[in-house]
């Protein structure tokens, strides 16, 4: 059986976070965000197929899940056009909606 990513918001940008409630503050945006939340940090084949279909995906893993953030970057550049998939280096978990985060957050997604 497929374990399919927990979503919040029905935004154009995915952007890929480790637990429901960033996924819900990011979906609650009005910037057109779907937060998507893999409830832990293991990328599976449900959440590849899940991903299809957004203008641009961002992963913003946790700070303590950096290297995972960047190996999943590179995963998903596999899977779709490279300009679709970043990276986000963040200070804290998006749950906080810290200001900085959000801002880089929000300049990531104009790449899209």
């Amino acid at each position: 059986t497929a374990s399919y990513a927990y979503t919040a918001g029905n935004g154009t940008i995915a952007i890929i976070v480790e637990d429901a409630i960033s996924a819900a503050v990011l979906g609650a945006t009005d910037a057109g965000y779907t937060g998507v939340a893999l409830m832990g940090t293991s990328l599976l084949p449900a959440h590849l197929e899940q991903l299809q279909g957004y203008t641009g995906v961002i992963v913003a893993l946790d700070p303590d899940a950096y290297k995972k953030t960047l190996l999943y970057t590179q995963e998903l550049r596999g899977q779709f056009p490279k300009n679709k998939v970043l990276a986000a280096k963040i200070a804290d978990d998006l749950k906080y909606r810290g200001e900085h985060d959000m801002v880089l957050i929000k300049e990531l997604s104009t790449f899209f």
